[in-house]
């Protein structure tokens, strides 16, 4: 039977990827699996797919009764919701019986990131810039206001005769980290991942500035906090630090140590390391200030950082690698609550979009990897 096809008597539900939304007054039922949308005035749908909230056939939802007094054609509607992908049969959408057997590639995806998915995909090139919020609003500034009445400047290094290949064949995650660095090493790792090297004003007042890793449309909104424990920098108090890149300093934030431990702690176990707070651990909490993206860009602004995250993530280890020290990226494990409620920033205006741990390394202590490290690549090499 296909798609198109309709037996009343086949039991059918909700898809697990559908969606029901109110735009500018109408009524739009989506399935994010197939794309396709039904768009109504009639809220009697949202009673039809209710009907179907279990595994329900049309021919019992007509037999009872309810439709009728709706005033709604089940089978009709039942047919369009199906061929939309928005009624499936039970078995659709799930794990088979037979553990061997292939499972469809909708179940490798959780409905709110197939959602993202979509929509970061429902653009086109002419219409990646739309400036919607021009006339509205004032774009953000490029640089953020200070955070605090003082500042740490950090050192100003000087280039360093690295081996490119090597640093990028030598790459790896260390955690947890087993030395304390200096603030030496702290200033130079942010100065070459980072740092504002520069800014410009366009006509318009707005002001684009230049990192060394590429950001969407030169914006650079991330921001970045770095969650300092007792043991991990020499010289420097436990805290969280505000990064200021146009100044090249740390900011204190003056937290309660409460929150230095849990933030820590947090870090450690997203990585499996044992000691928790104990740990020489620098957590980098990495926000975005989303309304200076999405003043440009503001149907995929959240996709977009999350873009600058990766471009970010690997300066941070090919840096963290070039000086010896420890990087690990982390999967995730802190909720926006947690910084804002130090920082007192609207969790919307400032979200967190990534999280990294850096630290030193004991030459002593550090485990030989599970793989040996290739030769760098030579030129002519298949």
């Amino acid at each position: 039977m296909s798609e198109m096809e309709l037996d009343p008597t086949e039991p059918l539900r909700i898809s697990r990827f559908t969606t029901v939304t109110w735009e500018v007054g109408e009524l739009v039922v989506r399935n994010l699996r197939t794309g396709k949308a039904l768009v109504c005035d009639d809220a009697a749908l949202v009673q039809v797919l209710h009907w179907f909230r279990v595994p329900t056939s049309p021919a019992q939802v007509e037999a009872s009764g309810g439709a009728r007094e709706l005033g709604v054609d089940v089978i009709a509607a039942c047919r369009t919701l199906k061929a939309a992908g928005i009624l499936v049969r039970p078995e659709q959408e799930s794990r088979p019986p037979d553990v061997d057997g292939a499972l469809d590639p909708s179940s490798y995806w959780a409905a709110p990131e197939l959602a993202l998915q979509r929509h970061s995909r429902e653009c086109r090139p002419q219409t990646l810039a739309r400036y919607r919020f021009e006339g509205l609003t004032r774009s953000e500034p490029h640089a953020k206001p200070p955070m605090s009445a003082t500042a740490i400047a950090l050192p100003e290094p000087e280039p360093a005769a690295v081996d490119f290949w090597q640093v990028l064949v030598r790459r790896r995650s260390f955690s947890p980290p087993t030395a304390t660095i200096s603030l030496d090493q702290l200033g130079e790792f942010f100065h070459w991942t980072a740092r504002s090297w520069d800014a410009r004003e366009l006509d318009d007042g707005r002001v684009l500035q230049h990192r060394l890793y590429p950001s969407a449309g030169g914006l650079y909104a991330h921001e970045i906090y770095p969650v300092v424990s007792p043991a991990a920098v020499e010289g420097l108090a436990p805290d969280v630090y505000h990064y200021c890149p146009q100044r090249h300093a740390l900011e204190p934030l003056r937290a309660e140590a409460s929150l230095i431990a849990e933030l820590v702690e947090r870090g450690a176990s997203v990585s499996a390391a044992k000691g928790g707070a104990k740990l020489p651990l620098i957590v980098l909490l990495v926000t975005s200030r989303i309304a200076r993206v999405a003043y440009k860009y503001d149907h995929i602004a959240y996709v977009s950082q999350l873009k600058d995250v990766g471009c970010l993530y690997a300066y941070f280890y090919l840096v963290a690698t070039a000086l010896g020290l420890a990087p690990c990226a982390y999967g995730g494990g802190f909720e926006t609550e947690l910084l804002a409620g130090l920082t007192g920033v609207d969790p919307l205006s400032e979200p967190i979009v990534g999280e990294f741990g850096l630290g030193g390394l004991d030459p002593a202590a550090t485990p030989e990897p599970p793989w040996p490290i290739l030769s760098a690549p030579r030129s002519g090499d298949g």
